[in-house]
Order: structure tokens, then C-alpha cells, then sequence
């Protein structure tokens, strides 16, 4: 499985503020509950997707948007792999639910 960590930091600085980690990879069909398997992905073993594995502000910046940047920005970072590679979907754990909205991307640099 292929990974990436993308850090949001403050211009002149390079203190991390944010970040997030994305994965590259599939999930099994046979772990979806019968009401998520549609006729499509029932003739499957495993579909392609990409998991957000980490998502995180630092407390000094959190309640100013950055999450939801940060999350519009892996919105943004799925979408163009789509264009190449193929997607069914993004898992997204119970925590990361919550998170919608329309907001802009931030300049965002891989790091590792």
C-alpha cells in the first residue's frame, strides 16, 4: 500500500500546524455490510480505494478551519487520482464523518 503525509505549515515557518496521511491501496468487499454492496461491487473481491489514515491540527490552530481545509485538500489530492488510477471510494472512519463543506484547498508540500 502506497502512502503519502502532506503537512500544512505557516508561511516563513516550518513548525507543522496540520497534517494528514493518505493510502493508496483496495479494501475487501467481504468486509462491507450487504447494504453497502451494490450489483456492481458484488462481482468483486476487493475494490480500489484511498484511506485517510491521519488527520490532525495543532491545538493552537484548531476551531480556525484548518481541518476542514486540510480535509477539502485530500478531497481535492483523491480526485486527481482518480483521473489516473480509478476509484470506489473514500473509507472514512467514524471520526472523520463530521467533516463537509465547500472550502479552499491550502498549498499543501509532501513531506517524508
Amino acid at each position: 500500500m502506497e502512502h503519502g503525509v502532506f503537512c500544512a505549515f505557516l508561511e516563513g515557518s516550518d513548525n507543522v500546524i496540520g497534517y494528514y496521511a493518505l493510502q493508496l491501496g483496495s479494501d475487501s468487499v467481504s468486509e462491507l455490510s450487504e447494504t453497502n454492496k451494490d450489483k456492481y461491487i458484488r462481482n468483486y473481491t476487493a475494490f480500489p480505494a484511498v484511506n485517510l489514515s491521519f488527520l490532525a491540527v495543532d491545538t493552537n490552530y484548531q476551531r480556525q478551519a484548518l481541518g476542514s481545509h486540510l480535509l477539502m485538500d485530500v478531497f481535492s489530492k483523491v480526485t486527481a487520482i482518480t483521473a489516473h488510477a480509478g476509484l470506489l471510494l473514500i473509507p472514512f472512519t467514524q471520526g472523520h464523518a463530521k467533516y463537509s463543506g465547500t472550502i479552499l484547498s491550502l498549498p499543501l508540500e509532501p513531506r517524508g
